[in-house]
């Protein structure tokens, strides 16, 4: 009973080094975020994974658009969820759509206006917590407001930060690393640095 059990943790432990999350790959081109058959263990793989939550990243990449100008609708779901968002490997434009709300507990990566298409309407909540996660918008304008929320949570800007909305920092640590931030309000709680 001893070793089984001991046996079992060491899988667990080994399986997933540092609590890494698990990566789920976009597939299948235009599709509802909240449908299981969009989403894949591996790059190009067979669909049917899952949806991602707060402890799966979300990956784009060059097997998951199969024509110009596909659509991934943040829809299928309450709230869109996922631990890192990645777009810097398509390699087709691709438009997001929908109004659901965007809950990111990780990093963030978009790639530039010439391959991203934004015509969603939901707001976007950053909630990493108790870790250092980056944002990197490529020069894309959030359409909608944005707040930041996590319990200890940092985020450090890899570029200038463009929302068409309000920014909130509800809680945790904004550095903009010189990078310039525009929105129509930015709020802060009175304890939360941002460094500038």
């Amino acid at each position: 009973m001893v070793h089984r059990l001991l046996i079992g943790l060491l899988i667990v432990v080994f399986a997933n080094p540092g609590g890494m999350a698990q990566t789920y790959y976009w597939v299948g081109g235009t599709g509802d975020w909240g449908s299981a058959s969009h989403w894949s263990l591996t790059s190009g793989g067979p669909g049917g994974a899952g949806v991602p939550n707060p402890g799966i990243n979300a990956v784009f990449d060059a097997n998951s658009f199969t024509a110009d100008n596909q659509e991934v609708r943040f829809e299928g779901v309450p709230i869109i969820q996922c631990n890192d968002m990645d777009w810097r490997l398509i390699t087709r434009p691709v438009t997001l759509s929908g109004a659901k709300p965007i809950e990111i507990s990780g990093n963030l990566w978009f790639r530039d206006v010439t391959w991203m298409n934004f015509t969603f309407t939901g707001q976007t909540i950053f909630s990493a917590s108790n870790k250092n996660v980056v944002v990197c918008t490529a020069g894309q304008a959030i359409p909608t407001g944005v707040t930041f929320d996590g319990d200890n949570g940092h985020w450090d800007l890899c570029d200038d930060f463009y929302v068409l909305g309000d920014i909130a920092l509800n809680k945790g640590h904004l550095k903009t690393n010189n990078h310039s931030i525009t929105g129509y309000r930015f709020n802060s709680a009175p304890v939360n640095p941002l460094n500038v």
